[in-house]
This record gives structure tokens, C-alpha cells and sequence, in this order.
């Protein structure tokens, strides 16, 4: 007895300590931390917790049948922080899975920005000069002569930074009016509104498609025209740097792929091979030649095969690492059925598609003669010695699937002989043979998303956009099906889901996914019904789904499983303690995959939200004395499915295991699905295209104030504030929405969209950076002092004092000056970063300066830069940042004055520099500058008064509260008969580095004034 209650009390107090431990786990993953998280983190998180409850359920069980007494309340408590806190993670983790900006992005817009691609030096002739500007100009306007001045500009410093050619350009006579007609045609499409370059229906093939196809047509490589002669242009290849279209660029190369290696006196390798059996779209049988590959972890088909067989591939991306570390991207999978040649076995594998495999095998035609194969062998590949081409690689996994348990082998000249369920394959060394020149290695292949290729671009450099980008996104695809299928019939909305192939063929493509979901919904039917509470939550919650209509009970006869597009989701409970409307939700997972190893969200596209970014919401919200914040009752489950593709939503159900599994179709937008929120937030877009005219305040809070189902409203006007109530609740009840009658409070959270805490923010990216430069494991335990730096950190993170401002900005009608402040700074060790003030002024004086936003980027050590080059990259992130504040609270605000302020001579020199007169690197940033900040003042700031200077070195926790530098900026401004200086450039002489020596200013003059004369003339 004795014994046994030690033995409790031992396990009482081991899962004591592991209930802790998940404790803290799950307090340290709030909403703002996952957030903050980078993927790693969040994975590393996701498996240790998986691990903690494994342990917490094993000490469970082993009280349960050890102690009288039940824990279930306790065990229910800990269960539901570990299915809320799991659910968090995952969908965080398949949010960050897709490529996105870095958190520290701020411009949707910056990566569209491109620089010039390098033109070379030509004969400067009146036809290429005339060719060139009419390829840039907007047809649609009327040129003016600072058009004209900017060409010449852009085109000189494009010619400074070429290299020179020595060859001569020959003249070529173009008929023009003869041409007119078909130059203004789209080749491809033979659309007359636009040409072949601009064509959506041509940029949606491969590039290897583009590539045939002006080849095809005898298309010039570089412009994409048809014409006689050498081609004008001169543009380069973003992605090779070779003279051709970036259109029609496409991955020449194949990676090398490992089985065999090796050479012998007077001796041939042959390679297994196998021949099987496809069926094409049309369900007709197609021979295709296999190689084995016991080397590679993946199976690949060409592109070739793929079309020969008509089927569509699925977009997905997997890197293809071979030998050598060379790496080759695979865009496509696709599930293929193969079939022996030689018996009736089949088995259906998944495969990345690629251009090619590798060359013809066998290299030479092999002598059979002096080759005896033994009676009764079939083998897989019966003209395994001629010379074909390969059309599959099937992988590791898949050879040691097919080899069967008695493996005969036959020693035939060094030759092995394997029996397989294809049939016999062959391989090995064949003596007395002649040898190639060339060996051949096959795929030592792996499908490999490194973590540090994304880990990377947050620590590099900014870098300006290269010059054109070919791009055709999911969004744009997706925004097309939506406005094609959305319908509104009794203010309910109805639209397609987004998918990537037809959905006709969605089947073949997803396969079963019904025993997987019926696997996982046992398993949640046992947690359920462990936990009665949980349970009566979650039976309210289905039966209410149902009751509203959003979902209705079907029988399971109404779906042909193998033809049908049917997909089963599955679902767990997710619990918020803190909600006041819905404690239990149910979430569904759309991302689980079928036998065919894909789901559904890989089946769908992925749209863009037609919203505000967070920064944009909360910086005009931060504008206005009265508010209000409200959001959209179950906003998605208020717009409907097409019936067609509602199939795709099935759930299974029973409210009790005695009871027979019932099939539920979903028949609105479901949470859990990759294109929920696109077509959410889309049909709220949808409401004021159609209905903004009406509603003009409604539409303006749908537009900018609102976040997929929050919104966030402030105006300086009490009648105006319950005007834009009304509007909005009108304009919602056209599409079926309602908000919520109770206005939501605000928890505070450590989530800084703003950049408030920057400083702080900055040393944490100084520690990661060390760890990620150091090369460590994500797992591995890091060295002592950066453990202790990260220790003292995290403690003065927590025992930091509360941080506390104003929401309100006060700005009155009547104020004298409104104006917005940029800093910006940069040092070696740390980075660089910019803030922006709001700086109000009143007629009497007063002023109010509060800090809007603030940016920081940590120095790239793999390329160092001078000092000046930061102090560059710094005023060209401030250039970017005060310009996107000052477009949004232009929405609400009138904005006098732009003042931008810097601590480096260095910097405005540059900005007061002709930029022809620029090196490459500088010129280009500078150029960008001037463009963006056009109607800005530059102005010189000591570093002793710089509060991004705080930003550039970092700051310790306990410091930032009561730092008036960093939450009002410098004491000057507090002045209200401060005067900005109208000659803010006019800086003492300093010698600028970067410079580079120009051609006499009389040839550039003779130039210039012969290129406006002849654009004037005409």
C-alpha cells in the first residue's frame, strides 16, 4: 500500500511538472507572439508541445488505474490549452509557409519599383533614339517637355553606366505605315489592344512554351517583334543578364542525379531501365521508359510526357538538390497511375516535373550477342540496350517497393539481374564493350525547403527593384474567377471556389480523403467525449451550423467517391476563454492530405485581401477624438458556396459513438480553407463597387478602416461618427452582414505593426542574427554568452515598466501647421532605421508632436557596407516609410509640411549631386529619393539629437519609457516659432566618395540639346 500511494505521489508530481511546463509553453504563445515568430520558432514550439502532452497523457493514464480519484477537470483544463495553443501554431505555420514579405516590409508598392535594366552604348542614331522613346511613353497622354527631359535624363545615365561596344550598328529601312497594323497586334492572342509582351494569355504559359513559340513565329529574342536586321534594343535578361527577353528566359540546365559513378578498362555501365504502361487523358494506354534510381529521394516526369498524356499538373514548388550542391526547381507534381508491361501490377506514385531527366540510355547501342538471358526471364525493359529517351525516374522509395521477396540474381558478365514486379531489370558493368566519352550521373536528388534561404533575405541589404518583373500571380487568377462566378440575389452572396483546375478533374487530382478524416474524427470523438463540457459546446455548435443553414445533413449515396469532386475536412475545437460571443469554435483543416499525398488548399488559389495592411488601419485610427470598433457577425459563413463546388465541403459527425456517421456539406465559405478570407474580404469590395455611391462614409470604413471582419473607425465629429454607423450597417445588410451591437474592447498586446518599440526590437534581430551567422541548428543549445546576452535580454524585456500613450492625436480645424518629421540613421555595428513624428502647431503656439511609425533593418554581414552607403539605405527607408504615412493620413488629414532629417553630410551631398555624376550603386538610391521625396526637405540633424539614432545602436527595455528623444523626437521641435530652413542643402564643402568622372560638359550639352531638338521637332 505503501508502495502504491509513493508511486502516486511520484507520478503526481512528475506530471506536476510537465503540466507546468506546458503552462508556460502555452503562455508564451499568445496571438502577439505567434505573430512575432519566425516559422523555425514556431515549429520548434509546435513539436515540443506535441511532446509535453504525449508525456501529460502518460502520467494520466498511469494515475488513472493507480488512484481512486479522478482528475478529469484537471486533465480537461490542460487538454484545452493544448488543442487552442496546437491550433494556433499550425495555422501560423501554414500561414508562414507561404512566401510573403519580411515583417519589417512596409510597401506593398516598393518591390514594383525597378531601376533601369543597362542599355549598351550604341551609334547614337534619330531611329534607335525615337524606337526607344516611343516604347516608354503612355500612348494615352500627350507628351510634355519634362517627359521629354526625364527620358534624356533616365537614357543618359543608362549610357554612362554601359559598357561600350565597338561593333557599328547597321542601318535598317523600316517601312512603317505598312507595318502599323500588325506591330499594334498581339502575336499570340492576335488581340489589337495589346502586344505580345503585355499579353496575359501568352505570360500564362511556361517559359519554355513562350521560348517555342517565338521561335516558332521567328521572333526577335530581345523585343519580342517580328522585323528584318539587327534588333535596336539592347535589354538584358533580368535572371541571366544574357541579350534576350526575360519573357522567354527558362532553367537551360539539369542537376546531376547520383546512382553510379565509375570507370572500367574497356567496359560499359548499364543503368536499370523499365518500360510501363499510362493512361492518357483520354484514357488511352501510352508507353513510357523508366530508369530505377536507388540514389534519388524523389520521382520525376518530363514536361514532355506530361503533355504527351494531357493531363494538368499541380503548381507546387520542391527544390531538387544534386550533386555537387547544384539546385533546379520543380513548379509542377502530378499523381501518375503506372501499370507493368509484364503482369497486371499498378501503383500510383507522385512525381515532380521537370524538362528533362537526363540524355539517351544507353549512350552506345549495346552488343546483345554474347549476352544469354536465362529462359523463362521477362524483362521490364526488352529493348533495354537501344538508345531512347527516359521519360520517368522513379526514387529510392519506389525501388524497394516493387523488388519482390525472392531476388534471383543471375551473374551474367558482371551483369545483375533483379527480379521486380515491372519484370527483370538490368544493371551493372558489361566487359568487352566499347565505353562512351561522356559518363553519365544520374539524380542524388532531395527535396529540400531550406529554412535558410528565407532566414537569409531578413538580414540582407534592402535592395532596389530590378528593373521589369515578369509576374502572373495566383491573386489575379483568382481575382478573375471570382468576377466572373460572384453573384448577389437576396443579399446573399454567392461565389466559386478559387481552384487551380477545372472541377471536373478535381477528383483525379485529390484522390480519397474520406478513411484519413474518418481516422481523425474518431480519434476527437474519444478527446470529446472525455471532456462533457467541450462536448455540449461543440454539439451546440454543429447544430446551430446546421439550423442557420450553413450546412445541411446529406446522405452519403449522393456522392460517387470515384468520380465525384469530393473532399472530407476535418475538424477539432479551438477555445477562446477570453471571447464574449463564441467560447468554442470549430475549425476545419482543408490542408490534410489525401493517399495522393495533396489537399485541398493545394488545389485552391490563393488571392490577395483587398484591404489595408495593419499599419495603415492603425494610423488612421490614431487620427479622430470619438471612435468606435465593432465587427462582422460570422462573416464568412454569410457568403454562400456554389452547390457545384460546396461538395468539395463535407464534415463527418454523431453526437454520440452508439449513433451512425452522418455526412455534413458546408454549404457557405469555410474557415480553415487558404481562399476563405480572399473571398470574405472580396465580397465586402464587392459591396462598395456596387454600392459606394450610396454609402460614401460606409465604403470609406470597408476600404481603409477595415481588417478581414474588424473594423476600426475614428473621426474628430460626433454627428459624423453616427452617420458612418448607419451607413455602414445599410451598405452590410445588402450583402447579408451584420455587427456585432456590442462594441469589442481592445486587449493590449505585444504586437508592433507601428515600431514602437524598435530599439527594443533591434537588439533581439542583433542576437538571432548571431545565431543564424554562426550556423547553428535550430535545435542545437547556443554558446554561453549568447545565451546570457539572451537571458539578461528577455529579463529586462519583462521587468520593463508598462508603456503607455495616446491613441488620440489631437489635431484641431483651426491648427496653424500640420506637419510630419522623418529621422533616419545608420551605424556599422547594429543597422539602420528611420521614425516619423505628426508635429501639430495651434495658433497659439502650442505644439503636440507624437511618433507615428518607425522602421529598422539589421546590417548584412556576408556584404559589408561603408557607413555612408548605410546612412544611404537608411534615408531611402525613411524615403519609402514617410511616404506611404503620409498617402494614408492624407485620407483624413491635410498635411502642410514634409521635413526629412539626417546626421550625414555625406548623404545630402549626394542628394544635392547631379545624378549622372553618381557611381552606379549610389546613383540609383539617390535617383529613387528624389523621385519619392520630390516635394520634401532635406535637413541636417546632429547625432546627439537624432532619435533614430536609438534605432540604429538599440536600446535596452527599461530605458525606452521614459525616453522623451524616442516618443517626441528632439526638444528644437518643441518650439512653435521653430523655422525650418529653406536652404536645407546648402551644407559646408565635404568630399563626397562614389563620384565618377564625367565627359566634358560641352559634349554632354551638344548631346542633350540635339536629342530635345529632335523629340521637340517632332
Amino acid at each position: 500500500m505503501a508502495d502504491a500511494k509513493e508511486a502516486i505521489r511520484e507520478l503526481r508530481s512528475n506530471r506536476g511538472y510537465v503540466k507546468a511546463s506546458i503552462t508556460r509553453l502555452c503562455g508564451s504563445c499568445t496571438d502577439s507572439d505567434i505573430e512575432a515568430m519566425l516559422l523555425p520558432n514556431l515549429k520548434v514550439k509546435l513539436t515540443k508541445l506535441e511532446s509535453l502532452f504525449t508525456e501529460y497523457e502518460g502520467f494520466s493514464k498511469k494515475l488513472f488505474f493507480l488512484s481512486d480519484s479522478s482528475d478529469d477537470e484537471d486533465y480537461s483544463v490542460v487538454e484545452g490549452k493544448y488543442f487552442s495553443v496546437m491550433a494556433k501554431l499550425q495555422d501560423a505555420i501554414e500561414k508562414k509557409n507561404v512566401p510573403a514579405k519580411h515583417d519589417d516590409s512596409y510597401d506593398a508598392e516598393s518591390c514594383s519599383r525597378t531601376k533601369l535594366p543597362t542599355i549598351q552604348m550604341s551609334c547614337f542614331q534619330d531611329t534607335y533614339t525615337a524606337r526607344a522613346y516611343q516604347m516608354e511613353r503612355d500612348d494615352n497622354m500627350e507628351p510634355k517637355v519634362k517627359d521629354f527631359i526625364e527620358f534624356l535624363e533616365k537614357r543618359a545615365l543608362a549610357m554612362e553606366n554601359a559598357e561600350p561596344t565597338t561593333s557599328k550598328s547597321s542601318k535598317v529601312v523600316v517601312n512603317v505605315a505598312a507595318q502599323k497594323t500588325s506591330a499594334n497586334a498581339c502575336l499570340y492572342c492576335k488581340s489589337t489592344t495589346h502586344k505580345l509582351f503585355n499579353c496575359k494569355s501568352f505570360k500564362l504559359l511556361s517559359a519554355l512554351e513562350r521560348f517555342n513559340f517565338s521561335k516558332a513565329q521567328s521572333l526577335c529574342q530581345v523585343c519580342l517583334n517580328k522585323h528584318n536586321g539587327k534588333c535596336k534594343f539592347h535589354f538584358k535578361c533580368d535572371q541571366c543578364k544574357q541579350p534576350h527577353n526575360s519573357l522567354i528566359h527558362y532553367d537551360k540546365t539539369v542537376p546531376p542525379v547520383s546512382l553510379l559513378s565509375g570507370e572500367q578498362a574497356n567496359s560499359n555501365i548499364l543503368l536499370p531501365t523499365a518500360q510501363v504502361k499510362l493512361l492518357t487523358k483520354d484514357k488511352k494506354v501510352t508507353l513510357a521508359r523508366a530508369i530505377l534510381d536507388t540514389g534519388s529521394q524523389a520521382s520525376l516526369v518530363t514536361d514532355s510526357l506530361i503533355k504527351r498524356l494531357g493531363l494538368a499538373p499541380t503548381p507546387k514548388n520542391t527544390n531538387i538538390i544534386g550533386v555537387g550542391n547544384s539546385k533546379n526547381c520543380a513548379k509542377y507534381s502530378i499523381p501518375l497511375e503506372i501499370q507493368s508491361t509484364t503482369s497486371s501490377y499498378r501503383m500510383t506514385i507522385n512525381f515532380h516535373v521537370v524538362q528533362q531527366i537526363t540524355c539517351k540510355l544507353p549512350q552506345n547501342e549495346i552488343d546483345i550477342s554474347k549476352l544469354k538471358i536465362p529462359e523463362g526471364v521477362v524483362l521490364a525493359d526488352k529493348d533495354y540496350y537501344v538508345p531512347s529517351s527516359i521519360d520517368l525516374l522513379m526514387g529510392a522509395d519506389i525501388f524497394f517497393q516493387i523488388l519482390l521477396p525472392s531476388q534471383p540474381e543471375v551473374e551474367l558478365q558482371s551483369n545483375n539481374l533483379v527480379n521486380t514486379k515491372l519484370g527483370y531489370i538490368i544493371g551493372g558493368t558489361i566487359l568487352q564493350q566499347k565505353a562512351p566519352d561522356n559518363k553519365v550521373t544520374l539524380f542524388c536528388s532531395t527535396c529540400n525547403n531550406n529554412i535558410n534561404d528565407e532566414i537569409k533575405n531578413f538580414f540582407e541589404v534592402e535592395k532596389v527593384p530590378q528593373a521589369y518583373c515578369e509576374k502572373l500571380s495566383e491573386h489575379d487568377l483568382a481575382e478573375d474567377i471570382f468576377q466572373k462566378s460572384v453573384k448577389l440575389n437576396n443579399n446573399k452572396f454567392q461565389v466559386d471556389i478559387p481552384l487551380k483546375v477545372p472541377i471536373s478533374e478535381v477528383n483525379s487530382h485529390l484522390g480519397n480523403s474520406f478513411d484519413l478524416a474518418l481516422h481523425r474524427f474518431l480519434s476527437l470523438e474519444k478527446r470529446l467525449h472525455k471532456n462533457p463540457l467541450l462536448l455540449t459546446e461543440y454539439e451546440k455548435f454543429i447544430q446551430e451550423y446546421v439550423e442557420l443553414g450553413h450546412g445541411q445533413y446529406i446522405d452519403f449515396q449522393t456522392y460517387d467517391l470515384e468520380q465525384d469532386p469530393v473532399y472530407f475536412l476535418p475538424h477539432h475545437a479551438v477555445v477562446n476563454e477570453f471571447s464574449k460571443t463564441t467560447r468554442t469554435r470549430v475549425v476545419f483543416d482543408a490542408s490534410m492530405k489525401t493517399n495522393l499525398k495533396v489537399s485541398l488548399n493545394d488545389l485552391m488559389l490563393n488571392g490577395s485581401l483587398p484591404q489595408k495592411e495593419l499599419f495603415d488601419i492603425i494610423l488612421l485610427y490614431r487620427i479622430g477624438d470619438f471612435t468606435f470598433s465593432t465587427d462582422i457577425q460570422k462573416m464568412f459563413r454569410n457568403v454562400l458556396v456554389n452547390p457545384e463546388h460546396a461538395s468539395l465541403q463535407n464534415i463527418l459527425w454523431r453526437s454520440h459513438p452508439s449513433d451512425t456517421i452522418q455526412c455534413i456539406r458546408l454549404n457557405t465559405v469555410t474557415y480553415g480553407m487558404k481562399s476563405s478570407s480572399f473571398l470574405a474580404t472580396r465580397c465586402l469590395l464587392e459591396l462598395t463597387n456596387r454600392y459606394g455611391t450610396d454609402y460614401p462614409l460606409a465604403s470609406f470604413i470597408l476600404n481603409n478602416c477595415t481588417y478581414i471582419d474588424d473594423i476600426l473607425y475614428s473621426t474628430s465629429d460626433k454627428l459624423e461618427l453616427l452617420e458612418a454607423k448607419a451607413q455602414l450597417e445599410a451598405i452590410l445588410q445588402k450583402g447579408g452582414f451584420r455587427t456585432h451591437k456590442s462594441i469589442l474592447s481592445y486587449i493590449a498586446r505585444f504586437y508592433d505593426p507601428m515600431g514602437f518599440v524598435s530599439p527594443i526590437i533591434v537588439k533581439a534581430k542583433v542576437i538571432l542574427q548571431r545565431l543564424w551567422l554562426d550556423k547553428l541548428d535550430w535545435n542545437a543549445v547556443p554558446p554561453a554568452a549568447v545565451k546570457e546576452e539572451w537571458l539578461r535580454f528577455a529579463a529586462d524585456l519583462f521587468a520593463m515598466d508598462p508603456i503607455c500613450f495616446n491613441r488620440n492625436i489631437p489635431v484641431p480645424k483651426s491648427a496653424e501647421a500640420v506637419q510630419l518629421i522623418g529621422f533616419a540613421d545608420a551605424s556599422t555595428s547594429t543597422g539602420y532605421g528611420c521614425c516619423v513624428y505628426l508635429r501639430v502647431v495651434d495658433k497659439t503656439g502650442k505644439v503636440n508632436i507624437a511618433l507615428l511609425c518607425s522602421k529598422s533593418r539589421i546590417n548584412s554581414h556576408s556584404k559589408p557596407l561603408t557607413i555612408p552607403r548605410l546612412e544611404l539605405n537608411a534615408a531611402l527607408l525613411l524615403t519609402h516609410l514617410i511616404k506611404r504615412t503620409h498617402d494614408t493620413l492624407s485620407l483624413k488629414l491635410k498635411i502642410n509640411n514634409v521635413y526629412l532629417f539626417t546626421d550625414s553630410m555625406i548623404v545630402l551631398g549626394w542628394l544635392n549631386t547631379e545624378i549622372i555624376n553618381l557611381q552606379a550603386y549610389v546613383a540609383n538610391r539617390v535617383k529613387i529619393i528624389k523621385e519619392v521625396s520630390s516635394q520634401y526637405q532635406w535637413q541636417y540633424i546632429s547625432t546627439k539629437e537624432n532619435p533614430a539614432d536609438l534605432i540604429s545602436r538599440g536600446m535596452d527595455p527599461q530605458e525606452i519609457a521614459s525616453c522623451s528623444l524616442w516618443w517626441h523626437g528632439p526638444s528644437f521641435l518643441q518650439n512653435g516659432k521653430y523655422e525650418f530652413s529653406e536652404n536645407s542643402l546648402n551644407l559646408p564643402t565635404v568630399t563626397l566618395p562614389e563620384l565618377k568622372k564625367v565627359p566634358p560638359s560641352g559634349d554632354q550639352l551638344v548631346t542633350l540639346s540635339t536629342q530635345v531638338f529632335f523629340f521637340v521637332s517632332r
